[in-house]
């Protein structure tokens, strides 16, 4: 496939809800004082070259509502079911004619456009999956790290759709595919040390704990596009523990 395949083949979905239980409406909240978690998302993403970005939200009056608090261009916002988080992304990736999509969750305030860029550069549609995994073979979605996203195919969504009705596969997208290898094409980048062998790291928000420690390294570190001083910060601070602590609370 060529560069130009995948810019016409390739989209960005930003997934998103207010309804997180142990963190509300954490979309809506600042880490830098300037702009709204989904808003920081957004405009990580949308300068990542020339992609349709979409945000990917329930289909409810509440969500349609905090859609135009936000600012969101140039995303467009598309409307799914709400538990149904698989299908919402097969038909918004249907609406936009999206074969591919960049995944990106709403909650990583540090999600490091490098990364993003070279895991676009990695990507050919001869696969049905790519991301990052560590050394016990686990995908980066399942971590805390909140570094990377995944790129998968619209097809491979719409055969884990027929393969299984099981909750948790149409809850969290894609774990189907990275946990079934013999019938899916994976991709399998390797993330850098420390995060390869198991730093516990958690830069993801899913309490409240996690929002305050954000704050701290967007306050500390001079530039949170790099991953190695947001490391360095956190060994140095103390706050690695901390993080260790709430990953074992909260695990994946």
């Amino acid at each position: 496939m060529s560069r130009n395949d995948t810019h016409m083949s390739l989209g960005i979905i930003i997934q998103a809800r207010l309804g997180s239980s142990r963190l509300p409406r954490k979309i809506a909240a600042t880490v830098d004082d300037k702009f709204t978690l989904l808003e920081r998302i957004v405009g990580l993403v949308s300068g990542l070259g020339d992609y349709s970005v979409v945000v990917a939200f329930p289909d409810d009056a509440e969500h349609r509502q905090f859609a135009l608090t936000q600012r969101l261009k140039p995303a467009e916002v598309f409307y799914g079911n709400e538990h149904d988080v698989l299908d919402r992304f097969v038909q918004c990736s249907a609406a936009f004619n999206f074969s591919s999509v960049l995944r990106i969750c709403s909650d990583n305030p540090f999600l490091n456009v490098s990364f993003l860029r070279e895991l676009i550069a990695n990507w050919s549609e001869e696969y049905d999956y790519a991301s990052y995994f560590n050394i016990s073979g686990t995908a980066a979605m399942k971590t805390h790290y909140g570094l990377f996203a995944e790129i998968v195919k619209r097809d491979a969504l719409s055969r884990v759709a027929q393969l299984t009705s099981e909750k948790v596969y149409h809850e969290h997208v894609t774990p189907y595919l990275y946990e079934h290898p013999d019938v899916f094409r994976l991709k399998k980048m390797v993330m850098p040390e420390p995060m390869w062998s198991g730093l516990p790291l958690r830069l993801t928000l899913d309490t409240e704990q996690d929002l305050t420690m954000a704050r701290q390294i967007e306050e500390s570190v001079d530039d949170v596009q790099d991953w190695r001083q947001i490391v360095s910060f956190c060994e140095s601070s103390g706050l690695i523990d901390l993080m260790e602590k709430e990953i074992q609370k909260h695990t994946k």
